[in-house]
């Protein structure tokens, strides 16, 4: 097929199969287990054996498992890194929060169905894919910049599964933090993780709007500093005054805090081309990259950009240090 679209077609069709795997239970076998034996995972958890057969042969068609005797299953080197936890927040972000809008696209573009209305993203799956994936390998800078900052109580907005929050209080028997996300699922699966991991007790999970900060005084009202990641820039999508006006209401409402603002960086290329069509098609605002958030913070009124932190990665994101002064 011409130009490598039979490589972009075996991408969403193995994408696909592995956002399957991954909300199974066939996982949970697989990682107590250390192989799966296709008719015992079938039985045993009442799926169909010819189904659940040829989706672990597909997996050692993409070179994933290999096939031993008995049809049992085993993950190779190149599948294990598929199965990490980064791989899957991925498929989970992608395929499970956006897969449906992509196979939608058409009927998007011909105004025949209306996102909010007939079609929307899967909040959970978006929640909990980017939090996975940014506690997998940025959260080391934010962590780092709340401890030097002398931060003790954060709030994330937009938490998502919660873990941010989890790895901050575990830092510190000091530490404790309030969540808002707006998807009951992802607010459940944030308590749940948090009482498993030992520190339910220190942190509290609210569903609510994480864009209102009127509504959000009361919960907000004793925390340090304000976090948020790969929000803010939903906001763009009427125009930089509605990012503007909401980090300087966060000044109003909460004098003296701090907020740390983390956004997802855009260079429209190749590698993040994806990143931008969920956005085109989910009518959120489209992120930009460092220059541009210097730029538009740089008109901030009430609240001020202190310091701007990039991981070494340099690519993926970046951290906004705004100082919401007392009045």
């Amino acid at each position: 097929m011409a130009s490598g679209m039979s490589v972009a077609v075996q991408g969403f069709a193995l994408g696909a199969a592995m956002f399957t795997f991954s909300e199974s239970k066939l996982i949970g076998d697989l990682a107590a287990r250390g192989s799966l034996q296709a008719k015992d995972a079938a039985d045993r958890n009442g799926y169909d054996y010819f189904q659940t057969l040829g989706l672990l042969r597909f997996f050692v068609t993409q070179g994933l498992f290999a096939e031993e005797t008995g049809e049992t299953f085993r993950l190779t080197p190149k599948g294990t890194a598929a199965m990490s936890p980064t791989s899957l927040a991925a498929i989970s972000f992608y395929i499970g929060g956006y897969g449906h809008l992509m196979t939608q696209s058409r009927s998007l573009l011909e105004k025949k169905i209306t996102y909010g209305k007939e079609v929307t993203r899967d909040s959970y799956h978006v929640a909990a894919g980017s939090k996975l994936n940014t506690a997998s390998f940025m959260d080391m800078v934010p962590l780092a910049v709340l401890a030097r900052k002398g931060a003790r109580k954060v709030a994330d907005l937009g938490c998502g599964a919660g873990q941010f929050l989890i790895e901050w209080v575990k830092g510190g028997a000091d530490r404790s933090g309030v969540g808002v996300d707006l998807a009951p699922e992802a607010i459940e699966a944030a308590r749940k993780s948090a009482q498993a991991q030992g520190v339910g007790d220190r942190l509290k999970f609210h569903v609510g709007d994480a864009f209102d900060n009127l509504a959000l005084t009361k919960t907000l009202s004793e925390v340090d500093v304000i976090f948020s990641f790969a929000m803010e820039h939903e906001g763009l999508r009427d125009g930089e005054i509605a990012v503007l006006s909401h980090i300087d209401s966060l000044a109003e409402h909460f004098p003296g805090k701090r907020y740390l603002l983390g956004e997802p960086m855009l260079h429209m290329s190749a590698a993040d081309g994806m990143f931008y069509w969920i956005h085109v098609l989910s009518l959120q605002g489209i992120p930009r990259d460092v220059s541009g958030w210097c730029s538009l913070l740089g008109k901030l009124k009430k609240a001020k950009l202190n310091e701007v932190f990039i991981p070494d990665h340099r690519q993926w994101c970046a951290y906004f240090d705004i100082e919401l002064p007392s009045k």
